[in-house]
């Protein structure tokens, strides 16, 4: 399934190399969905660091390490997005898709149960 993936993410910066801007913007075909899927990432990153420490807190050593966890796999999937964009002098762009709407906000949850 990884290979299937980077082939994704190489197709989408091949589309967006194609621009004639001097800029090395995305192309609009290739914006979206790796905006998208970043700021997703984004999301969980920042949502699943502040559970871990509120679990941590609530000792519940076992949930603090899932959520640890989740947020780390979050990371190494926005790395995987990162590094052929910045290889190209270009990077996604998470604000556009919560400003358009596409992407919800972290929701923390104040205690352990919540989160």
């Amino acid at each position: 399934m990884r290979e299937g993936y980077e082939q994704w993410i190489q197709q989408r910066i091949a589309e967006g190399a194609k621009s004639s801007r001097t800029t090395l913007e995305l192309s609009e075909a290739a914006r979206p969905s790796p905006n998208a899927l970043f700021d997703h990432l984004m999301v969980v990153i920042e949502q699943e660091l502040v559970h871990s420490f509120l679990h941590w807190h609530s000792d519940q050593k076992e949930l603090a390490d899932a959520t640890w966890e989740v947020g780390g796999a979050a990371m190494m999937q926005a790395t995987k997005i990162t590094k052929p964009l910045a290889a190209k002098h270009a990077a996604p762009a998470p604000a556009a898709a919560v400003m358009s709407g596409t992407v919800m906000l972290p929701s923390v949850g104040g205690t352990s149960e919540e989160a």
